[in-house]
């Protein structure tokens, strides 16, 4: 007795019963189609999250480095300011030893010139301050930023590895169910089925009549084929998608009589 499954056809519904056990076989490839979906997912979330981190983390250093030469150019200032301040007690000094009222003039015009100088150079320290204060202000906000999106990225990674430990276990059991489906159908429909399922490209591999078309496809079919899938005592599929055909309760039933008006 072979051990071939059987093909059985139901003349209420116009259906194989073969047709309702590749469509239980399709719904479980539909679930392994979107877990390993979701599970292709998860390192691009936790890379996105990983970038942002990444992102936030130069737009710091960034800022620090704009901070750092603002220090830099303090510092530089000031140390100007002391030298000037330097030339004004000695240029003083050589004033009180003016010999004339003319050299006596000129280094007072000096110390006059180097005060003002110096009067500049704190006026633009002063600036240099309020922009580091702005700056440091910054820094905070951008620290605070950077651990939120790191502690973010620490939660999506490791939500990341939960889920996919979780939809793995859900595969396997998939794959399990999946195999006694597959031993259920005859060799010839499952390598009918497999080819529609390659050529539907990871969405469903069968297609339900909708009046002479096909629902997956949108192609015309011809009366002959329609009303095979009717009959009932072959699969047959979509010349255009090679998508397995059946008749749902959707179809036009009008179809069935090869009317195609």
């Amino acid at each position: 007795m072979s051990n071939t499954p059987a093909r059985f056809y139901d003349g209420k519904v116009g259906k194989m019963a073969i047709v309702d056990g590749l469509k239980a076989l399709d719904a479980i490839d539909e679930l392994v189609r979107s877990a390993e979906k979701e599970l292709a997912a998860g390192p691009g979330a936790v890379a996105a999250a990983e970038a942002q981190v990444q992102s936030l983390e130069n737009v710091l250093a960034q800022i620090k480095d704009t901070g750092g030469a603002i220090a830099r150019k303090m510092h530089s200032l000031e140390v100007d300011i002391k030298a000037r301040e330097e030339d004004v007690r000695k240029t003083q000094e050589h004033q009180r030893q003016a010999k004339s009222n003319k050299e006596y003039q000129i280094f007072r015009e000096k110390i006059e010139k180097d005060r003002s100088a110096i009067a500049k150079i704190e006026d633009e320290i002063l600036a240099l301050m309020e922009e580091q204060e702005k700056i440091s202000a910054q820094a905070s906000q951008m620290k605070k930023a950077l651990a939120d999106a790191a502690a973010k990225a620490d939660e999506t990674r490791k939500a990341v590895e939960k889920r996919a430990a979780e939809i793995n276990a859900a595969l396997g059991e998939l794959a399990a169910r999946r195999s006694s489906s597959a031993a259920a159908v005859d060799p010839e429909d499952m390598k009918l089925y497999e080819r529609a399922r390659r050529s539907a490209r990871g969405t469903s591999a069968l297609a339900p009549l909708r009046g002479a078309v096909c629902g997956a496809c949108n192609v015309m079919l011809t009366p002959q084929t329609v009303n095979l899938v009717f009959i009932g005592k072959d699969i047959v599929t979509c010349v255009s998608c090679h998508r397995i055909l059946y008749a749902d309760d959707q179809t036009d039933t009008r179809t069935e009589k090869g009317d195609d008006t």
